[in-house]
């Protein structure tokens, strides 16, 4: 009778353990699945708001360069001349020359339209009649005038078109979105006269940079005003005309405000608070404050639909950017894991109850049975590697999973060191940390590179842990991991897209700018000079504008490849856009040095290109400074090259010119 209750005790207890280990596995896959999923946010996020502000910067440098153009200011100076009616300015020769003059630029980078604008906001010049003497369709943005006006460019958010613009299919619609680049216009004196501003359509690169950031089948990466109106597509416009949010033939875009509406009503539940009432979402609220964030719980969005999210609001360009994923596809592997938690959890209390009524003498040898196969079960079906050592670092065991991952099988490694799968990617001082954290805290994690049997080498997640006796002696190590090559592929693809040309594949402006100020930099600590050559093809526009686009993009291609065929590999070949490209020769013995790779790429340009069915003949003009002889930072480097490249053209093109002559 004394030996039952025992028995009935230590049944009560292994139910007890059961319990709480259940419960501490559940709480453990939680927290690492909250941490991954806030990780991916971020990532989207911050990815996708770099990627944004790198197609704003490479606009307004287009806008800024259209702007300085000595035959735009010209023309500018004559429109400001005449009278402001209409007559007079679709009259006039300016008038006629810019649109020849934008005509063939059109042809090259594709945009919806140009204005020239006074400080009256008057549009004294458009690539529309219609356009022509009447008030600019953004004269009601006045801080970003103001902007322009005080001699920055920028970039307008989103707004509704005041003309007739081609939908995708061609036709002509009503109310499509634009958005504009403006620069200053500035006379011989430096003083500015006017507004520059090309039209943007949103989908051709804005929103598709938004599409990108798109997680699983209901995470959505979209962007909003200071109104929290949304300016970017959603990816849900069936589900809002479906709902009511917005009208059967019209866009989110600009027609839905972040309102939350209490319930969700992908459901069908009604909200008694008109739209207009309702509050900002939680994000929205966050946002609108300056607050850049993230939030993993639970919020509604615009639908009402719980989601997680993270969010930045950039001042400088006016908008919030924020990345949204449904809560339940979010963690979803995690409630399928707390189900089955759940259920073994209960299954094994029911088995040991009645296993206690049967035959209480057995209890000990079932709960042993339950808990092997237990371990059994999740060892083997997890999605993540497991290898155990003993404490000599000898495998002894592996999973399934990890046989997947490495291509490795059990008798391979048995008795081996996990140093088999070392990369060469890591130094001793990395492995050395590795193991002084096992040695003083019990466990390490972090991310590693491994190689597989085939010898590929992947990124991995990894995490290990000391495992010890009840004496405190080491008996085994234990590593679990997790194989994140397609997390790390698509931040690599982003970060690609962020830093070079799509065209030729170099280093964009961005990445130039950072390069040649970390040369620079060098340079300094190590007293060595640096060359930077700017480099402008001699009459591209013609072979454009006879040969085509297509041509044109063929022809730049084959160039941007002569150029790095002309210079060494620790030097930097980029583009800054259309025809225009840069070197920067990142160590030079002689200021002489620079000249004679100059007339290397001279002589690389000058050779006769095939582009197509035609060989095309042309040159090259070089502007070259030198730090630190010619200048003491990275900025007044590019100011004197530049200044340099336009010797070079004034001095008859095809050939190269120093900053000091």
């Amino acid at each position: 009778m004394i030996k039952n209750k025992y028995n009935v005790l230590i049944l009560a207890l292994i139910m007890i353990l059961i319990g709480v280990g259940a419960w501490a596995i559940q709480a453990k896959i939680a927290k690492n699945t909250q941490k991954e999923v806030s990780r991916s946010l971020i990532t989207i996020r911050d990815t996708t708001h770099l990627a944004v502000n790198t197609w704003f910067e490479n606009h307004m440098a287009t806008g800024d360069a259209w702007a300085n153009a000595k035959e735009i200011q010209a023309l500018t100076a004559q429109l400001l001349t005449l009278d402001s009616n209409k007559t007079n300015l679709l009259n006039s020769p300016a008038q006629k020359r810019l649109r020849e003059w934008f005509q063939i630029i059109n042809k090259t980078i594709r945009y919806r339209g140009y204005f020239i604008v006074d400080s009256n906001n008057i549009n004294l010049a458009s690539s529309r009649n219609q356009n022509v003497g009447v008030k600019n369709l953004l004269k009601g943005q006045k801080e970003f005038l103001k902007r322009i006006w005080s001699g920055k460019s920028g970039v307008s958010l989103p707004v509704k078109s005041d003309v007739f613009l081609p939908n995708s299919q061609g036709e002509l619609e009503e109310d499509l979105t634009s958005m504009f680049v403006a620069s200053p216009i500035h006379n011989n004196n430096g003083e500015i006269i006017a507004i520059f501003m090309f039209r943007l359509d949103p989908e051709e690169g804005f929103t598709n940079i938004l599409s990108q950031g798109r997680m699983g089948n209901t995470g959505e990466t979209y962007a909003f005003d200071h109104k929290g109106v949304l300016i970017s597509n959603s990816r849900f416009d069936p589900q809002l005309r479906k709902i009511g949010v917005i009208a059967t033939d019209e866009k989110s875009i600009l027609n839905v405000q972040l309102r939350d509406p209490g319930v969700n009503l992908l459901e069908g539940e009604k909200t008694p608070v008109s739209r207009s009432k309702q509050p900002f979402t939680f994000m929205a609220t966050s946002a609108l404050q300056g607050i850049t964030d993230i939030n993993i719980n639970q919020y509604r969005d615009y639908r009402g639909v719980p989601v997680v999210g993270a969010w930045v609001w950039d001042s400088n360009i006016g908008m919030g950017i924020v990345t949204e994923i449904d809560v339940e596809e979010a963690y979803q592997a995690l409630r399928a894991s707390q189900l089955a938690i759940i259920g073994f959890t209960l299954f094994s209390f029911f088995l040991l109850f009645g296993l206690a009524f049967i035959y209480l003498m057995l209890i000990e040898r079932k709960r042993i049975e339950i808990e092997l196969r237990l371990a059994a079960t999740i060892f083997d079906n997890t999605d993540e590697g497991i290898v155990v050592t003993d404490a000599k670092a000898k495998i002894i065991l592996i999973n399934k999973a990890f046989s997947s991952i490495t291509g490795y099988e059990m008798r391979e490694v048995l008795g081996k060191n996990p140093r088999i799968q070392q990369s060469g990617r890591h130094n001793q001082s990395f492995y050395k940390e590795m193991w002084g954290s096992l040695k003083k805290e019990g466990h390490w994690r972090g991310q590693i590179w491994n190689r597989k049997k085939n010898g590929d080498i992947y990124p991995a997640w990894e995490n290990i842990n000391v495992v010890k006796n009840g004496n405190g002696k080491i008996t085994n190590y234990v590593a679990i991991f997790s194989d994140i090559s397609v997390l790390k592929k698509n931040e690599d693809r982003l970060n690609h897209l962020a830093h070079h040309d799509n065209l030729t594949g170099l280093p964009n402006r961005l990445r130039f700018m950072a390069n040649l100020e970390q040369t620079v930099e060098i340079a300094k600590r190590r007293t060595h000079k640096v060359a930077l050559m700017f480099l402008d093809l001699d009459g591209f526009k013609i072979i454009n504008d006879t040969q085509g686009h297509d041509s044109g993009d063929e022809l730049l291609i084959k160039i941007s490849e002569r150029l790095k065929s002309s210079v060494r590999s620790e030097d930097t070949v980029a583009r800054l856009g259309g025809d225009e490209f840069t070197v920067i020769l990142s160590e030079i013995k002689h200021v002489e040095d620079a000249g004679i790779i100059a007339e290397k790429i001279l002589k690389a340009i000058r050779k006769p290109i095939n582009v197509g069915d035609r060989s095309i003949d042309i040159s090259i003009s070089i502007g070259i400074s030198i730090y630190p002889d010619d200048a003491q930072d990275y900025k007044e480097l590019i100011k004197t090259a530049d200044n340099a490249m336009y010797m070079a053209k004034k001095k008859g093109k095809n050939q190269y010119s120093p900053s000091k002559q």
